[in-house]
């Protein structure tokens, strides 16, 4: 949390109106810890709605169950998105143990 207020100092002090996001959330992770599959989540919309904000929460959220994180990474319509995936997929995979979520 504390590096996450340094990473982004405007974060509102809580989350509101977005509890059936987090749910939605965290059956998808509940799903994948045990095997099953989950459905790719995509959040669009005008700047300022909060999509940072809750991909922050969904990142607390993981790193609470267990898994590690790549940190919010925006993908804009000018980015190339299989390359910046493709880079983030790499750095998380370096080094990781057997077995790691």
């Amino acid at each position: 949390p504390a590096e996450m207020l340094a990473r982004h100092p405007s974060l509102p002090p809580f989350l509101a109106g977005r509890d059936r996001d987090v749910e939605t959330f965290n059956v998808l992770l509940e799903r994948l810890e045990t095997g099953g599959q989950g459905r790719s989540q995509i959040y669009s919309g005008l700047r300022g709605v909060g999509k940072t904000v809750l991909l922050l929460e969904f990142e607390k959220v993981a790193v609470a169950r267990g898994w590690e994180c790549s940190g919010v990474v925006e993908i804009g319509a000018t980015t190339e998105f299989r390359g910046s995936i493709s880079r983030m997929t790499q750095r998380r995979l370096r080094g990781r143990p057997a077995g790691a979520r």
